[in-house]
């Protein structure tokens, strides 16, 4: 997921630059600016929000603390993005019928 991030701010920035020199309109360009630099963000979050805070859990409600005596819960490049909501759709168990993930818990949007 890193590297779609990755992938997707290094085209981003090319795609601003040529909307800029082809005279987009102003509207258009800050609009792709805006999803620019959300994709920035959840970059940003991706690679150091695990060095820095301790896990958080929404069933028990706790808050993270910022550098804990244990290090952070996750190494570089391996954080959550903090701006997403949780919210599964689907929490289920998979029918044991299904080939391969058959009786397994599933989660849509987890």
């Amino acid at each position: 997921l890193i590297l779609f991030r990755l992938a997707a701010i290094v085209w981003g920035t090319f795609y601003i630059k040529k909307m800029i020199h082809e005279g987009y309109a102003k509207i258009f360009i800050i609009s792709a600016a805006f999803i620019y630099a959300g994709a920035l963000g959840n970059l940003i979050d991706g690679a150091f929000y695990g060095l820095i805070f301790e896990k958080s859990d929404p069933v028990i409600r706790n808050i993270a603390e910022i550098f804990p005596a244990g290090g952070g819960y996750a190494g570089f490049l391996n954080g959550n993005v903090v701006d997403m909501w949780f919210f599964p759709i689907i929490d289920t168990r998979l029918p044991e019928w299904l080939p391969l993930w058959g009786g397994n818990e599933f989660t849509f949007f987890d």
